[in-house]
């Protein structure tokens, strides 16, 4: 601003007038390149946060803070849902072709999955408040365990139940639905 009146009345030379507009023009190139790296920087730390897409509980932190991220570092953690959380337990061979005898004889009547309501037992003895229903029956028998997998879901909605706790499993019938009146 203070050397354009002073070129223009001949005060200054047309090379000082060129070497001040040089000077802001390189001025509002830096303001442009800091505003550029500040958008870098804005975008970089966006890849900083990671979000679940699942709600639960978090593990262990297998990563430490700032350390170096990438696809080769492995899992950083896991999260655990944990409502509705599933519940496994498995079947013996045994018991699963003693369920067939008893069945073909007549002596037990096994209903369809869907009516199949699974009562959880504690490692205290008490009985876990909510019942769960199976909605998994593997067809492969596994051959390290000798068993059977099943897994039923439950409500858990104040997280009594964790992942790798142990329970007993007791499979029951719904009570029959009265009607009203």
């Amino acid at each position: 601003k203070r050397v354009k009146p002073l070129a223009k009345a001949n005060a200054l030379s047309k090379k000082e007038l060129d070497d001040a507009q040089g000077r802001v023009n390189a001025a509002a190139a830096a303001v442009d390149m800091a505003s550029a790296d500040v958008e870098t920087a804005k975008l970089n730390l966006g890849y900083t946060t990671i979000l679940a897409p699942v709600t639960g509980a978090s593990s262990f932190a297998r990563i430490q803070s700032g350390a170096y991220v990438n696809a080769q570092s492995g899992p950083l953690t896991y999260v655990a849902q944990l409502d509705p959380i599933w519940v496994d337990f498995s079947l013996s061979e045994d018991e699963m072709l003693k369920f067939r005898q008893e069945q073909q004889s007549g002596q037990l009547r096994i209903p369809e999955s869907s009516e199949l309501v699974i009562e959880l037992v504690l490692a205290d003895g008490s009985v876990y408040p909510e019942t769960g229903r199976v909605f998994f029956r593997d067809a492969n028998y596994s051959t390290e365990t000798g068993t059977f997998l099943v897994r039923a879901t439950f409500s858990n909605p104040d997280g009594a139940l964790r992942p790798g706790q142990f329970v007993r499993a007791r499979a029951g019938r719904d009570p029959p639905q009265r009607s009203p009146g």
